[in-house]
């Protein structure tokens, strides 16, 4: 294909979309909010890394929330051909142990364990835990340093 041009199942395609998040509660009164989002057409090709960033209020909640299929579409379509990684600003993780956390409901694969852990760079961080892994992060991370809960999150 000519540069540039990706196929179809390679890209995350959004085109031509009003995005809205319809409705917002102030106190008892519902006041209806106009389309966040409109016009928009956005490719991402498969296996790029983005960011977004912007004032306050220019949708960049509802961009990812959209994207994510977590938003009302008031007209358009969304196409995403393959599988979305998201990384929030704010770390999360569960009251579990750290593998689990990073395994999170699909089956353990060594390799890619490793490979995670290294990626991550978290090999260091396991060391200094007695349980390594098989540590428990605590409730919302309380054992784990700021660094540790993004990099947990992250892997």
């Amino acid at each position: 294909g000519k540069h540039g041009k990706k196929k179809k199942q390679d890209e995350i395609a959004e085109e031509e979309k009003t995005l809205s998040e319809n409705h917002m509660k102030e106190g008892r009164e519902q006041i209806f909010i106009g389309p966040t989002l409109q016009n928009l057409t956005l490719t991402i090709p498969k296996g790029y890394l983005i960011g977004v960033c912007g004032n306050i209020g220019s949708g960049k909640s509802s961009l990812i929330s959209a994207i994510l299929g977590r938003m009302d579409i008031s007209s358009g379509t969304i196409a995403v051909s393959s599988r979305v990684a998201y990384v929030p600003q704010q770390a999360w993780v569960t009251n579990d142990t750290l593998r689990d956390n990073i395994v999170f409901g699909h089956g353990y694969e060594a390799d890619r364990y490793k490979q995670v852990v290294e990626a991550c760079a978290l090999k260091e961080d396991f060391s200094t835990f007695p349980a390594g892994d098989s540590t428990e992060v605590g409730e919302r991370g309380a054992n784990l340093s700021g660094g540790q809960k993004q990099r947990i999150s992250l892997a």
